[in-house]
């Protein structure tokens, strides 16, 4: 049966989105996919060892060609010039290439949005491949995002209630500029759901959306997304044969940067610069939330004096030019801060404990994939929103106390080893799937069987 469908689909359109995601994970499903399938990819500036990786057709035989699109890596564009870019596009890379299935990472940014509506028009599938987890309700994420945007936009000496509000103006004339007036100005019927401005989930316009869990998939049915959209597909590191390119491309190169005969710690530093008490969702000011965090960093650095400590910043937050790097060496010359714009992987594959702090990191995550065999923390000290993400999370290890935190850290320093969880124990979800090509041939199936008329009796 597998050999019959695989002669229906002559060719896939897949776009990496943004350089991380695309390293990250959404790789591992191209890797899967040009085994088999011909394949065309869209894509960004990417870094060097993945775009050498690609040009080797002993890891991807069937990749016909990469265009580049430049949504997230381009030359900065004026609003109105960057729409008609991506709208025409979009179709051109449609019409010319023709494809039966498009995959991208979601449908509610602007590219993707034209690209899936031009391919939808041609006869194409389209698919949404999520390239992380579904960490929080989009609708808690939007509500935090609205607070953090009118602490830091607006000035203090306007009443807060105030601040949120012109937030919300602010952000609803965004949605009305980018979803309804920029697609009529390129012939485009308005975009009413699928926006990322308001936040809205990936799912309303593919027509199938890929989720990575169950507990993705069921927040997913939450936030309105169709059930018959709806399937689960776990993170390429699950799967042995493909876990091999993210191997040979990444990790094993990665080692040549491990520093010397010391144990490492790699602690991936929040990047938002407030945040909310879970009790009542207060907010933690900037000043707070940074001395709670150093003290949680000299604590550590107490505590593991003969350790390398790697603080990793996310890509986007630039203090460390502001201060923040000069407060981490007060605390411990053993402290190390690398670019922001590293890969997170090639930290995670040279740490010997990885340890995240009172955010839901989708680093974490990965971590717990990509090293099963290390010790994993997640430290929710001062109940933060969000900061309790990973509690139940299998592989890693949740810490909300003090004395939790220090008698973790001694058995760390003592050699105490805890094994993080094993790859491939768990059985499949109803609805999951066990590899990309599964995925997408089961797909095209479900999609030609609803198409066909049915025959009268």
């Amino acid at each position: 049966m597998a050999e019959k469908i695989r002669t229906k689909i002559k060719k896939v359109l897949f776009y990496t989105h943004s350089p991380r995601a695309f390293r990250a994970t959404l790789i591992g499903h191209l890797y899967e996919i040009a085994q088999i399938y011909p394949t065309i990819l869209l894509s960004e500036k990417l870094d060097a060892e993945t775009e050498n990786a690609l040009k080797d057709k002993d890891l991807f035989p069937q990749l016909q060609e990469i265009i580049p699109v430049r949504q997230y890596t381009g030359e900065k564009r004026g609003l109105f010039a960057k729409n008609r870019y991506f709208h025409a596009l979009a179709n051109s890379a449609i019409q010319s290439y023709n494809p039966d299935i498009l995959i991208t990472a979601n449908d509610v940014y602007p590219f993707e949005i034209y690209l899936i509506r031009a391919a939808q028009k041609a006869g194409a599938l389209t698919i949404v491949i999520e390239p992380s987890l579904h960490s929080l309700n989009l609708r808690d994420i939007a509500w935090q995002v609205d607070r953090v945007n009118a602490y830091f936009r607006f000035p203090s000496f306007f009443p807060f209630a105030l601040r949120v509000g012109f937030v919300k103006i602010r952000k609803y004339a965004g949605y009305l500029l980018s979803s309804i007036i920029l697609p009529l100005l390129v012939g485009e019927v308005p975009r009413l759901k699928s926006s990322v401005i308001l936040y809205s989930p990936s799912g309303f316009l593919a027509d199938y959306s890929i989720c990575y869990s169950k507990e993705d998939y069921l927040l997913s049915l939450q936030e309105g997304v169709s059930l018959q959209k709806l399937s689960i597909l776990r993170n390429p590191l699950w799967r042995e044969a493909t876990r091999k390119l993210f191997e040979k491309v990444y990790f094993f190169p990665a080692r040549k940067f491990h520093s010397g005969n010391k144990k490492t710690l790699l602690l991936l530093f929040p990047f938002h610069r407030i945040g909310f008490r879970r009790e009542d969702r207060s907010i933690i000011g900037e000043k707070e939330l940074e001395e709670n965090n150093l003290t949680i960093v000299s604590l550590i650095a107490e505590i593991l004096q003969d350790w390398n400590i790697i603080i990793k910043m996310h890509p986007d937050d630039r203090r460390l030019d502001t201060g923040l790097r000069d407060k981490f060496q007060t605390i411990s010359r053993s402290i190390e801060t690398p670019n922001p714009d590293d890969p997170i992987d090639r930290y995670i594959e040279i740490s010997d404990t990885i340890v995240a702090l009172d955010e839901p990191s989708t680093a974490l995550f990965t971590a717990s994939l990509q090293c099963p065999d290390k010790r994993i923390l997640t430290i929710d000290l001062y109940k933060r929103w969000g900061g309790d993400f990973y509690k139940n999370f299998e592989g890693v290890e949740y810490i909300d106390n003090k004395e939790k935190l220090i008698h973790v850290l001694e058995e760390i320093r003592g050699g105490i080893h805890q094994r993080n969880v094993q790859r491939n124990s768990k059985p499949l979800e109803n609805k999951e799937f066990s590899d990309t090509v599964e995925a997408l041939e089961y797909l095209f199936e479900q999609r030609n069987r609803e198409s066909r008329p049915s025959i009268p009796k």
